[in-house]
């Protein structure tokens, strides 16, 4: 039986970037036990020669799989068929990796997901609480109403698992149980009105504090993950927000759509304002 999935969904290889779907193909690719999680690659709107390079590239191993949007569907909506796909799965974790992570240092072999499962699992005993999302990096945030971020912990700035509000979204974990318990509340996991992109942490956070708010018999809780040796360069919410555009198709319309991330950004940030009615800062 497999410990669960990893789903990384990716729009381009970007070439120019020093990490990138390829590089991080060829980390998975040699990482102890990765053979125990099935690698799912979603192309999201990846066409053409590129497409044709990724295919070669995906490792020759029965657990590496891609599945191909012609379409670019957005990060969540991506996310979400990852999580459909994993439920043809066995292993009861779920993880979403971004493409451009690279895991560096001596133990660079060394299976992180793994890892993160172990530190998970010991601080719910130790705590008594059900982590909810655990990842690499996360934020602290002031409480509804005027949510804000105050701290940012990094990899290696802390010597022990935290509790934290939001786990940043370019590694983390959940459970296929806590996937089934949300959805069966009504919520989808990842809200595909937040697509293409920006906000996604958020909205998680967000459940995760309405969780808390209302399931009296459950304690819920993010933590952050320390020393997963990895190095990540940010992507989008690097980009320059006046001038660079993103493209992508509408869910359940089909109809493409087009805006700057400053745009999306501004629409993503009134829509989570509104569901969960509340201000960020």
């Amino acid at each position: 039986m497999k410990n669960g999935t990893i789903i990384i969904p990716t729009h381009k290889i970007e070439r120019d970037r020093k990490y990138n779907i390829l590089t991080l193909l060829e980390d998975l690719s040699k990482m102890d036990n990765i053979e125990q999680y099935n690698v799912l690659v979603v192309a999201n709107g990846i066409i053409g020669n590129d497409l044709e390079e990724l295919r070669h590239t995906i490792p020759w191993k029965e657990n590496f799989w891609l599945n191909v949007n012609p379409n670019p569907i957005g990060l969540s909506s991506a996310w979400n068929t990852g999580i459909d796909f994993s439920n043809h799965w066995d292993g009861e974790y779920v993880f979403f990796l971004n493409h451009d992570v690279h895991f560096v240092g001596e133990d660079s072999d060394e299976n992180v997901f793994d890892r993160m499962i172990r530190e998970k699992e010991a601080f719910e005993v130790k705590s008594l609480l059900n982590v909810f999302i655990f990842g690499v990096e996360g934020t602290y945030q002031s409480p509804p109403t005027n949510v804000q971020m105050v701290a940012r912990f990094q990899q290696g700035q802390f010597g022990a698992t935290q509790a934290v509000s939001e786990v940043s979204g370019f590694l983390f974990g959940t459970t296929r149980s806590n996937i089934f318990h949300v959805r069966g509340l009504g919520y989808p996991f990842f809200d595909k009105k937040l697509n293409p992109c920006f906000y996604e942490e958020m909205d998680m956070y967000l459940l995760t504090n309405k969780l808390q708010e209302t399931e009296v018999d459950n304690r819920w809780i993010n933590i952050i993950i320390p020393f997963v040796p990895y190095e990540h360069e940010f992507g989008l919410s690097a980009e320059h927000p006046y001038s660079t555009k993103i493209q992508w198709t509408e869910e359940g319309t089909g109809r493409p759509m087009e805006a700057y991330l400053r745009e999306i950004s501004t629409k993503n940030k009134a829509y989570i304002e509104t569901k969960w009615g509340v201000r960020l800062g």
